[in-house]
């Protein structure tokens, strides 16, 4: 009779205890109503309906604004030529888009919105190191899937992000014997003080000895420098035959300036990070004659990037730069990967499916490999005096990325 009366109470304390938790807003399971809508983002499609959801994460305001702007564009572009192509087995692609104003926190803080709220398949966007760390965590704690389209350090491999953008190794490479053959073996090495400029300068530091180089100078410089004038006094100091810079954004503009004023004629400028914009920015009279390494020039003669040119310069009056080659290639190449993954998939489905597409797009034959990485073609250019690059020299073939080869020289 106790055993029964037993039994009796502990099914009615099991309907109370059901009752109880369904009205503090679970489910049967025993999960919250937010934990399960976090559990839901986990994995899942994003493909049902008419649509597929990408999330577009690019800043209008702050430090990167033009940068993510050229990726936006090139992004939006690329979306409506898959969407009247037909789209994706037979589905639609829907662009989210959400501004992180060149924010760290807001980046990982969109990222999770657009995760949670809009139930995106991944999202395509950010450019600088910090604001792609900062969406890390977000993307593998849902287990979505950010694709990076901009050039960075390496250093890292994450099952849950696709680099579309060039790593140190696929540039330097190319850059460092051609430098020491063409220009000079004395180069004094200058670049902002974060992990970017740290990483890349030791990799070309050593492949400037390999081939046959001296460096005669080597400093970092913050972010918010202005004045670069002990910085030129220590260049002239140093006599080298070159500066090989991997200042970025503002820097660039600042230091060219400023370094123009002085009227060194017998030091030749290689700034890594400078492209059309930033040129255009700098002025022609301050930057004519200054080198640049990139993988993509808006001058490749290429047919692909002819169209690419013509149709971006309509639409938006602009020449396109490298963050716009990257968005577009970002774009296509997630719509293939997308095909390949079918109607029904999950973003482990989804990152096999990026694996070996390769697409055909204005820098040439990018195809993204079992690391995650790109293959690429770097290019070495020169500013002409219409503001634009000459093209000095073109790899034969796409390069392999290795995005831990910095891992050998660089330590913080």
């Amino acid at each position: 009779m106790k055993n029964a009366v037993k039994r009796v109470l502990t099914v009615v304390m099991a309907v109370i205890l059901c009752v109880g938790m369904t009205a503090c807003g679970s489910d049967s399971s025993g999960a919250s109503t937010a934990d399960k809508s976090k559990e839901e983002a986990k994995g899942g499609t994003a493909a049902s309906g008419d649509t597929i959801k990408v999330g577009l994460l690019t800043a209008s305001s702050g430090g990167t604004a033009v940068l993510d702007g050229y990726i936006a564009n090139a992004v939006i572009m690329a979306v409506d030529e898959i969407n009247e192509a037909g789209g994706v087995n037979g589905k639609q692609i829907e662009l989210i888009k959400e501004d992180y104003a060149s924010d760290p926190a807001m980046a990982a803080e969109k990222a999770e919105k657009l995760i949670v709220n809009d139930g995106v398949s991944c999202i395509i966007g950010v450019v600088l190191s910090s604001c792609r760390q900062a969406v890390l965590p977000v993307v593998e704690k849902y287990d979505n899937l950010l694709i990076y389209p901009t050039d960075y350090e390496g250093l890292e491999q994450s099952d849950n992000i696709i680099y579309v953008g060039c790593v140190p190794n696929q540039q330097i490479q190319t850059i460092a014997p051609w430098l020491a053959e063409n220009v000079g073996k004395k180069v004094y090495l200058i670049g902002n003080d974060y992990l970017y400029p740290r990483s890349t300068l030791a990799q070309m530091k050593a492949m400037l000895e390999e081939n046959g180089a001296t460096v005669v100078g080597e400093e970092y410089i913050a972010m918010d420098e202005t004045d670069y004038t002990a910085s030129i006094s220590k260049i002239m100091d140093a006599e080298p035959d070159v500066v090989f810079s991997v200042l970025v954004g503002d820097c660039i503009t600042a230091f060219q300036k400023q370094y123009a004023q002085y009227g060194i004629d017998d030091i030749e400028m290689f700034h890594l990070c400078l492209d059309e914009s930033g040129a255009e920015a700098i002025g022609i009279e301050s930057c004519e004659g200054v080198y640049s390494g990139q993988t993509y020039f808006c001058t490749v003669e290429t047919d692909a990037n002819k169209v690419f040119r013509e149709k971006y310069k309509e639409a938006y009056g602009t020449e396109p730069t490298v963050y716009a080659s990257n968005g577009y290639v970002a774009a296509n190449l997630l719509a293939k990967a997308l095909e390949s993954a079918g109607e029904e998939f999950t973003t482990e489905d989804l990152v096999n499916a990026f694996r070996g597409q390769s697409f055909e797009g204005p820098a040439g034959l990018t195809t993204v490999c079992d690391n995650n990485h790109c293959t690429v073609t770097p290019r070495i250019g020169q500013v002409n005096a219409d503001g634009l690059f000459d093209i000095l020299f073109e790899s034969e073939s796409p390069v392999e990325p290795d995005p831990q080869a910095g891992a050998k020289y660089y330590t913080e």
